[in-house]
């Protein structure tokens, strides 16, 4: 009888140790920059390079940002100096969101640039710096452990 119940003992704490728990833990990267016109440049806050922004990623695949500054700086093509602030007139050109590398037509990407909804084709006007902020509000479909990623293009035209 006691090599029965050893037994038995021995045979559940071997499947109980079977259903170990896993997880994904993921760093990626990109290298964020703009090609300056002829005239303006677009930097990151106070001249630098463009930052970028940090998904905050719930379980169902909808997320939130961190806000990243653009500005529009005079620029002098010739010498490559970059120069004081500028007006300019941005334009959203491109808005995206994908899952593991994937378009993802169910998502709904929001952009929002200094705190008001920006669609794509749409312009601010007559604005030296912009901040950034991406949110996803649509819960996605078998996506644990995948990877999301937002961009956006944005142009920017000289007052």
């Amino acid at each position: 009888m006691k090599k029965t119940i050893l037994f038995l003992a021995m045979a559940l704490s071997t499947s109980a140790m079977a259903a170990d728990p896993v997880a994904n833990i993921v760093w990626s990267g990109f290298v964020p920059g703009s090609t300056a016109g002829t005239n303006l440049i677009i930097t990151g806050l106070a001249g630098q390079s463009i930052e970028n922004g940090q998904l905050i990623v719930a379980t169902d695949g909808t997320f939130t940002s961190t806000a990243v500054t653009v500005e529009a700086h005079d620029y002098t093509e010739a010498t490559q100096i970059t120069g004081a602030l500028a007006a300019a007139n941005w334009t959203l050109s491109n808005a995206q969101v994908s899952y593991s590398g994937g378009a993802t037509p169910t998502a709904a990407l929001t952009v929002s640039a200094n705190g008001t909804p920006w669609v794509v084709g749409a312009q601010v006007a007559a604005e030296q710096t912009l901040s950034l902020s991406v949110a996803q509000s649509v819960a996605q479909a078998a996506i644990a452990g995948g990877a999301v990623q937002a961009q956006i293009t944005i142009v920017a035209e000289k007052v």
